[in-house]
């Protein structure tokens, strides 16, 4: 078996280079980057004018040009660009296009942003618009939508129109169209699914997360079929889904509670919490303040009288919690485990505690009860 051909480093390959063409070694370098294909880009400064080549890994000129502004590689692509921006206080590169390592056009030098897209296909971004172009250059989808994505699993790319995403194939023949405003790919009990949201109100919090409940949501298939309706105001996936439904939610962002924190919370009522499988079977009925679900499979914490709230903090991961009210203990039967009449719980490794009255916690030297899982 032959051995693995190890490509030459890019400062290998420019030694080469110069050592073939000492000429280029005398003048000012202006930049020097490597390229997947295993050629380097170099550019050299000669009198007013900037000169590109590329270089092969045995050294050897490739191209030449001093035609275009400036050329540089990122992410495997070589962009160009025809002239500089004209912001007088900083430098802006001016409009973007693509050439390939003999310096041909590709993609004109007409977008405000290119990159390499499932590593077949040029996303483009003109402004707040968006399009889709091949490797070499043909137009796949127009640069007229808010947002592209790709799911391998159907070959489609969901294409935000306006109030709806059309479904593509991978050469751009439109399929089929989706009526929601935004739709977001999840995962979700082993399968990819998109979570479809309907248009958002205008929520005093402002936060991007707030989609998850100022507006109606469900989930689809991938090939947009229904699977549970957009007519919840939040949707949790695990092995069943956790829903929350309301004819008209209530936010207080006033700091409800009186805690002394700098994270951002607000309270959330007016909402009901049930439990459905992924054909909206209806398994724990909306009669709950709040419900969560633990790592057993098929137990739920459920709360009646509470005031849930949502807390986004300094993290990342936003989470759920819920002040006062009444806990117990159901599994996806709707089985009563623990009766909810407890004013204290506390999850621990292997069981859980109930206490009902006392202080904030569960007070161990007091009467409580415990459910083991």
């Amino acid at each position: 078996m032959d051995a693995p051909q190890h490509k030459p480093s890019p400062a290998i390959i420019l030694e080469r280079f110069h050592q073939k063409y000492p000429q280029y070694a005398a003048l000012p370098r202006n930049s020097m980057a490597g390229h997947p294909g295993g050629f380097i880009l170099v550019s050299y400064v000669e009198g007013d004018a900037v000169l590109h080549l590329t270089v092969s890994a045995e050294g050897d000129i490739l191209a030449a040009t001093g035609d275009f502004y400036n050329i540089y590689s990122r992410n495997g692509l070589l962009l160009y660009t025809e002239k500089n921006g004209t912001y007088p206080d900083g430098y802006d590169p001016g409009p973007e296009g693509i050439v390939d390592e003999q310096f041909n056009i590709v993609a004109p030098a007409i977008f405000d942003e290119i990159r390499l897209f499932e590593n077949e296909y040029l996303l483009v971004r003109s402004k707040n618009n968006y399009g889709l172009l091949s490797r070499a250059g043909r137009e796949i989808l127009p640069v007229r939508y808010s947002e592209i994505f790709f799911e391998t699993q159907n070959g489609r790319f969901y294409a935000q129109a306006g109030d709806h995403y059309e479904m593509h194939d991978r050469d751009g023949r439109l399929t089929d169209t989706i009526p929601y405003p935004k739709l977001l790919l999840i995962q979700a009990h082993g399968k990819t699914l998109l979570k479809a949201i309907t248009v958002r109100h205008n929520a005093e919090p402002g936060q991007d997360d707030i989609n998850q409940v100022t507006g109606k949501t469900g989930l689809l298939d991938l090939d947009g079929h229904t699977l549970i309706p957009a007519a919840y105001d939040l949707l949790k996936t695990g092995t069943y889904v956790v829903l929350m439904k309301s004819e008209q939610l209530q936010y207080d962002t006033s700091n409800p509670f009186g805690w002394h924190t700098t994270d951002l919370y607000y309270t959330v009522t007016g909402g009901k919490w049930g439990v459905t499988d992924y054909r909206h079977t209806m398994l724990v009925p909306f009669e709950y303040e709040y419900i969560r679900a633990l790592h057993k499979e098929g137990l739920y914490l459920v709360n009646k009288g509470g005031r849930p709230f949502y807390s986004r903090g300094h993290r990342d991961d936003a989470e759920w919690g819920i002040k006062g009210g009444k806990w117990g203990l159901v599994n996806v039967q709707h089985d009563i485990l623990v009766p909810v009449i407890h004013e204290r719980c506390e999850i621990h490794e292997n069981e859980i505690l109930f206490q009902q009255g006392y202080g904030e916690l569960v007070d161990k030297n007091r009467p409580y009860i415990t459910h083991s899982f």
